[in-house]
């Protein structure tokens, strides 16, 4: 996933109810951000990403429906505190970075 400066934006636009539109690269893609309410594109498909969702309104309506909680769940900071600290507890019984990426689904 390539962030920038934006992805604040992104997060506060979503917990506002607004869909967004990103891009993640395949290695980093996890299941968490496949159920998410995040609709993904790239430079050389968002034209046909945005003629979709302008096309077929009932679709854009049902991301608005999900993307709030999809934003609080994502990006909870009680959840990213318990996960932060399960990570550190894995560290210190001396797993690897890969055996807890395999552990956590890729997250």
């Amino acid at each position: 996933m390539k962030m920038g400066y934006y992805a604040n934006a992104q997060i506060e636009a979503m917990c506002c109810g607004t869909p967004t539109v990103t891009h993640v690269r395949e290695e980093l893609m996890t299941d968490a951000l496949r159920d998410s309410a995040l609709i993904f594109s790239s430079l050389d498909r968002l034209e046909g990403t945005i003629e979709h969702f302008i096309t077929q309104p009932e679709v854009l309506a049902m991301h608005r429906e999900r993307v709030v909680a999809s934003a609080r769940r994502l990006h909870d900071n009680d959840a990213l505190a318990g996960w932060l600290i399960e990570m550190y507890e894995d560290l210190n019984r001396g797993l690897t970075h890969a055996e807890i990426a395999e552990r956590r689904g890729g997250r």
